[in-house]
């Protein structure tokens, strides 16, 4: 059964050979043959031989993997997603229905619906990581905000602009500097 104490554990098979301490396991096999610590996990096979400290998972089979994870504070919201998440990954957040991270042993790491990632996800209370990195569609972005696709922008303010922006060849955004000899030509 479980030997850990002031666990939780609603569901058949749910949380047996669980050795943590205040662990709490709803769904059939839930946090079965975890050792998770402080741990939440809701749904059938949620949390599947996860060993870490203070994870959050939500959603049947997810972080289900017969490689265990040890890593702490990650956060797992979506049915069979981050199944592969294991060693010491942290601090990771994974929100989504069948998402896995880029990285499966890699921390920091904010994945939503296979759309929006981020990297250097590493801050706490209402510290800013400096160097945490947004992408959209892309998977591990080079700057602060990476874009593949499109760009719109709407509502931007009346002020007066000062700078012109130009894109280089990789897609990086720059000001331009407008002098002597500069010409356009016609176009919209």
């Amino acid at each position: 059964m479980t030997p850990g104490q002031q666990n939780n554990s609603i569901g058949e098979y749910s949380g047996p050979r669980n050795a943590a301490y205040n662990t709490n396991a709803i769904g059939r096999r839930a946090a079965m043959f975890s050792n998770s610590s402080e741990s939440i996990f809701i749904g059938s096979q949620a949390g599947y031989r996860s060993q870490g400290l203070y994870n959050i998972v939500i959603g049947s089979y997810s972080v289900n993997s017969s490689d265990s994870l040890n890593g702490a504070f990650n956060t797992v919201i979506g049915t069979s997603t981050a199944t592969n998440l294991s060693g010491s990954a942290a601090m990771n957040t994974i929100i989504g229905s069948q998402i896995s991270p880029p990285s499966n042993t890699a921390s920091n790491q904010l994945v939503i619906s296979n759309i929006i990632f981020g990297t250097g996800a590493s801050g706490t209370g209402t510290t800013i990581p400096t160097g945490g990195k947004v992408g959209i569609k892309v998977a591990t972005p080079a700057r602060d905000l990476e874009v593949a696709g499109e760009v719109r922008i709407t509502d931007l303010t009346t002020d007066t602009p000062t700078q012109i922006v130009g894109a280089d060849a990789d897609g990086d955004l720059g000001a331009i500097t407008v002098g002597s000899g500069l010409s356009l030509s016609g176009g919209t």
